[in-house]
């Protein structure tokens, strides 16, 4: 039994999927402008398919380590309501505390990897 096998039933129970930005949502790299304000570059695939997720039923959730009105504009732009940006690891690290009770299972963007790998392979 291949890995997305193994991982498909526990992906259809799936109703949050976290996300966080450097990296992740952008290639990683930052761009500053003339007056220091941090610019990132957003994938137009990547809104696609979270617009997917989310029609699927599935709240989709952004936390960053770092402050960017990029990321809320573009949070905004695609429906994402739960944005937590100037989070450290510690309080990332407390969301499924402060989550409702029926978001329940949670996948992360590392899930979500191990299984787009594991279809390609």
């Amino acid at each position: 039994m291949n890995d997305l096998a193994r991982f498909q039933p526990a992906l259809g129970r799936v109703q949050l999927l976290v996300l966080d930005v450097d990296g992740v949502l952008t290639d990683g790299r930052l761009f500053y402008g003339a007056r220091g304000e941090v610019l990132k570059a957003f994938n137009v695939k990547d809104g696609h398919g979270l617009k997917q997720v989310a029609a699927a039923g599935i709240t989709v959730a952004i936390i960053s380590g770092r402050k960017s009105a990029a990321v809320a504009r573009r949070a905004k732009e695609l429906g994402i309501r739960h944005v937590t940006q100037g989070a450290d690891a510690r309080r990332a690290s407390r969301l499924p505390d402060q989550r409702p009770a029926d978001f329940e299972p949670v996948a992360s963007k590392r899930a979500v990897t191990i299984a787009a790998h594991s279809s390609t392979c």
